[in-house]
C-alpha cells in the first residue's frame, strides 16, 4: 500500500489529536511529568509544518491540521498551567501542616 508524503505529512497531524488526548488524560490521572514531553513534541511538529506552507498542493490541506495543531497545543500548554496550580497548591498544604505541627 503505497503511501504518497503528502498522505503521511497529513496522517502525522492527526496523531497530534491523539498525543494532546494522551496529555489531557495524564493531567486528569496527575501523572504529572508526561504532558511536557507531549507538548514538546507538539510544539516540534508545529514547527516541522511551518515549512510546508509555502508549498501550493499542500497549503489548503497542511493549513487546516496546523490551526488543529494550533488548538491542540493550546490545549496541552492550558493542561500544564493547570499542573503549576495543582502543585503550588499542594506545597502550600505542606507548608500549612508543617506550621501546625511546630
Amino acid at each position: 500500500m503505497p503511501i504518497t508524503p503528502e498522505d503521511y505529512l497529513l496522517g502525522i497531524g492527526d496523531l497530534s489529536g491523539e498525543i494532546t488526548r494522551y496529555c489531557i488524560n495524564c493531567v486528569a490521572s496527575a501523572e504529572y511529568d508526561k504532558p511536557e514531553q507531549g507538548r514538546q513534541f507538539l510544539h516540534a511538529l508545529y514547527q516541522g509544518y511551518q515549512i510546508f506552507t509555502p508549498i501550493p498542493n499542500l497549503y489548503g490541506l497542511l493549513n487546516k491540521k496546523i490551526a488543529v495543531l494550533s488548538l491542540s497545543l493550546s490545549k496541552v500548554q492550558k493542561g500544564l498551567q493547570i499542573i503549576i496550580i495543582i502543585k503550588k497548591k499542594k506545597k502550600k498544604k505542606k507548608k500549612k501542616k508543617k506550621k501546625k505541627k511546630k
